[in-house]
């Protein structure tokens, strides 16, 4: 092709390679281009929102060889404007034709067949085949602005999203802030009203039958509701993701042990033995010990709960490559299968009752999961409906 083809009109005209790297501004009237766009991609003209836009056109123009009636913009005058464009695929290089109409890019090809050159046979047809080739593009245009449209509107969608999960967000840390401050104000006298029924209970031969009777059940309740608001405030403290682990090192299955002594007075008033059988005697791990004495009291009290009277409770401490784990199997009610799952989630409970009706909201478990994951260790659980459950959980030797 020759250099500054001399044509009249209104339009520009570029040479690209396969690529679309631009090899020369052959005519520019329009004046949107200049010299420094050789040697860059031709999308370079494009205003920035029309980079993508410039590059479809592009690929569309490598795959069919002819397309016209694109809309694109093109930074003028320091705003973005809209021009009309058009190309044709001549043996290895591309044309591409800008104005600021369809017949305006019509008429500059026309123009470039007056010329007499070797490419005019390929423009004519061109010119043969607009009218079938422009309703194609026609229809991929359609389709493009329809893609720009719905992108736009995910764009919104996302933004809007965005903005009400920082919303939902500040919510949670409101409620977790309510919730803490709920718990801590209550526990205090929870735990005064749970020493003082202790303290009505021990001295019981004063009191009448009935008298008694609601003794217990007021120790029975503030029991359960000092349970209740300390499961809340560690729920508090999980929720906002911060478990403050105040590690130490200590013998883990003298830990183990004396948290069995202290549940078997519990164990006893159901008839149930807790029997204890550790591989190791002594085991030195880094733990939190008031947490990890809360998972080891919680699935206990909990294989109590659903244990059948004159029953038995096992404790298991074995050595593992690199981990310590421990077991705890009952032989109580047992877990459906399809509610496994439900065990270490919050606020979820199984169909299986109590055998002595005592009370739970279902976040014990999920603390116990959390507390041990914290620690770098797994739990998991094993159960079999009307034969048993078994917890296991490992702690690592290492903790780092």
């Amino acid at each position: 092709m020759e250099n500054k083809i001399a044509m009249p009109g209104s339009g520009s005209v570029i040479r690209c390679s396969q690529d679309g790297t631009v090899l020369e501004v052959l005519y520019d009237a329009l004046e949107v281009t200049d010299d420094c766009l050789k040697g860059q991609l031709f999308t370079h003209i494009a205003d920035q929102g029309s980079h993508s836009k410039a590059q479809l056109f592009f690929s569309e123009l490598r795959e069919k060889e002819v397309i016209f009636d694109w809309e694109i913009n093109i930074p003028a005058g320091g705003k973005p404007t809209s021009y009309r464009f058009g190309g044709v695929r001549i043996r290895k290089e591309y044309l591409i034709i800008i104005a600021r109409t369809n017949h305006e890019v019509t008429k500059l090809i026309q123009d470039f067949t007056l010329m007499g050159n070797e490419q005019a046979n390929t423009i004519r047809w061109v010119l043969k085949e607009n009218t079938k080739l422009q309703s194609f593009t026609e229809r991929d245009s359609v389709q493009y602005d329809e893609i720009s449209r719905l992108n736009n509107e995910l764009v919104n969608l996302q933004r809007e999203l965005s903005k009400k999960n920082v919303e939902l967000g500040e919510l949670n840390r409101l409620k977790d802030r309510f919730l803490g401050i709920a718990a801590h104000d209550l526990r205090n006298p929870l735990g005064n009203l749970l020493i003082l029924s202790d303290f009505l209970k021990e001295g019981s031969e004063n009191l009448t039958e009935s008298q008694v009777g609601h003794v217990s059940q007021i120790h029975s309740i503030s029991t359960f509701m000092l349970n209740l608001v300390n499961d809340l405030l560690d729920l508090s403290s999980i929720e906002s993701g911060h478990i403050d682990l105040q590690l130490g090192l200590y013998n883990y299955s003298e830990v183990v042990e004396k948290n069995i002594e202290l549940n078997r007075m519990l164990a006893r008033k159901k008839q149930i033995d807790i029997l204890f059988d550790s591989e190791v005697q002594t085991v030195s791990l880094h733990f939190d010990r008031a947490k990890i004495e809360q998972v080891i009291n919680n699935l206990l009290t909990n294989a109590v709960k659903y244990s059948m009277p004159e029953t038995e409770i096992r404790v298991q401490i074995q050595k593992e490559p690199g981990a310590i784990k421990t077991s705890v199997t009952d032989q109580g009610l047992g877990i459906a299968a399809g509610e496994i799952d439900l065990v270490f989630k919050p606020f979820q409970k199984t169909s299986t009752r109590s055998t002595s009706e005592e009370k739970s909201v279902g976040l014990g478990l999920y603390i116990v999961k959390r507390v041990i994951e914290a620690h770098k260790g797994k739990i998991r659980v094993e159960s079999e409906p009307g034969k048993g459950t078994r917890f296991s959980f490992s702690l690592p030797e290492k903790f780092e």
